[in-house]
Formats: structure tokens, sequence, C-alpha cells
């Protein structure tokens, strides 16, 4: 598994943009006063996305016959910000391996949602970030409350 961090050109291991000084300055303090990197704060604010999915995928035993285990599910990825379009793409997916049995448990279902995910993100580019250029910008897209800000 890669490292978040891989995921940006020019960027080197402790968070700074390597060719652009003044991005090692961009710096908030946080609540408890003191400095974390953006960089940081973009990880957490992507894991509490994880835990809203994670959350929604563990409140019940995984049924692939049950709807209501479908909707539990498009709620967490709704929830998650991936999106209507990649929702139904994926559940779609889900629901087409359960239909075949290859899905039974919900150990079955994170590692195909894992493989679903993944190939969905999957694309002709580089997935790197350029932070080479300066300056960079950044767009953060999502829903309300799922902490793009922080």
């Amino acid at each position: 598994m890669r490292a978040w961090d891989d995921l940006f050109i020019g960027l080197d291991r402790s968070g700074a943009a390597s060719s652009a000084p003044t991005a090692t300055a961009i710096v908030d303090p946080d609540e408890s006063g003191t400095h974390k990197r953006w960089f940081g704060r973009f990880r957490d604010s992507l894991a509490r996305s994880r835990r809203a999915m994670t959350a929604q995928l563990s409140a019940a035993a995984f049924d692939p016959a049950d709807a209501e285990t479908w909707e539990r599910i498009e709620e967490g990825l709704i929830a998650a910000d991936v999106g209507v379009t990649s929702t139904v793409a994926i559940v779609g997916r889900l629901e087409a391996e359960a239909g075949s049995g290859s899905l039974v448990t919900a150990t079955d279902l994170a590692g195909s949602l894992r493989t679903v995910a993944a190939d969905l993100m999957q694309t002709e580019r580089s997935p790197r970030i350029d932070l080479t250029a300066t300056p960079t910008v950044i767009m953060m897209v999502g829903v309300n409350g799922t902490g793009k800000t922080t």
C-alpha cells in the first residue's frame, strides 16, 4: 500500500513542498494551539470520511438478501463523500456479486468494496498531484460537514 504523500509530486517526506519554500509556512493552529501541516489535516479529514463509511457498514450484520443492507451501504458511501454516481456504480457491482453468490459475509463485502472502489478510481492520467508549480491549487469537493475545510 502506498503512503498518502506518494500521491504528490514535489513533496518531501516531511510534508513540505520541496520546490516551493513558502509551502512549508502553510500551517494553522489547531484547537490545542499546536501547529499541524496542511497535508496532515487533509489526511485527518479523509480519515473522518473513512470512519463514516466504516460505521455504516459495521452497524449490522451483512445480509445480501436484505434491501435495508444495500440502503445502509448506499448511505455510508454518500456519507463518506463518494458521490451519487459512484455510489450507484459501486452498489450495482456489489449487488451483482452478491447475486452470483460470491458475496456472502461482511468480510467478503469489505474486500469486494475495496476492490470495486479502487477499480472505479483507475484513470489514464497519473494519480499524482504536481506540487512543483506555484501557486498550486487543490480543489476539495464534497458533502457539507465532512471536513473539507479542516
